[in-house]
């Protein structure tokens, strides 16, 4: 498949190769290719790991997660690549891991900084910010979810005026408060 692609290319600006030239070229893309090659199933196999780690439990979790790591010490898109697959995973401790070995090699700093907001986001500074993500969780239907941060915002700000409303609002029940939003 690749000596057809060469000759078609070849063929392109009209120079006839004979197959031991083709081979001896395509032999060379081959091998000017292998880094990419070798980074791309390093990337793949820790991918794998990740997804291993995550039905596992204790210390084959670990375990895992350590090799998918180790394959992808030396690679910052794969560094990125266990990062979110990890978070996306609930792997918290493995894409924290996966993010400090990225930040370490200084590269992908606009990577760094998206998946350092992924991984630790910051809490709202305002309470009304956080009010409103609240509202904006309850009515798209995760209801618990909304409960869960109100909980946890009353905790931060226990007597906040921007709560009141939301207090008498996630103490309704799940199913009278989407019927009302129809």
């Amino acid at each position: 498949m690749l000596g057809n692609i060469v000759r078609d290319v070849a063929a392109m600006f009209g120079v006839q190769m004979t197959p031991t030239v083709m081979a001896v070229l395509v032999f060379g893309l081959l091998i000017l290719a292998f880094p990419s090659l070798k980074t791309n199933h390093s990337t793949r196999l820790a991918r794998k790991r990740v997804n291993e780690a995550a039905r596992e439990r204790g210390e084959a979790r670990q375990r895992l997660a350590q090799e998918a790591l180790s394959l992808v010490a030396k690679n910052p898109v794969g560094q990125i690549v266990v990062a979110e697959e990890a978070h996306k995973l609930g792997l918290k401790d493995t894409a924290a891991a996966a993010l400090k070995l990225l930040t370490a090699t200084g590269k992908e700093r606009d990577e760094v900084r998206r998946l350092r907001m992924l991984i630790h986001p910051e809490p709202p500074r305002f309470a009304e910010a956080e009010a409103a993500a609240i509202l904006r969780r309850w009515e798209s239907g995760l209801h618990e979810a909304a409960r869960a941060q109100l909980s946890e915002a009353l905790i931060r700000w226990p007597d906040h005026p921007a709560f009141e409303d939301l207090r008498g609002l996630l103490a309704a029940p799940a199913e009278g408060a989407a019927g009302e939003g129809a």
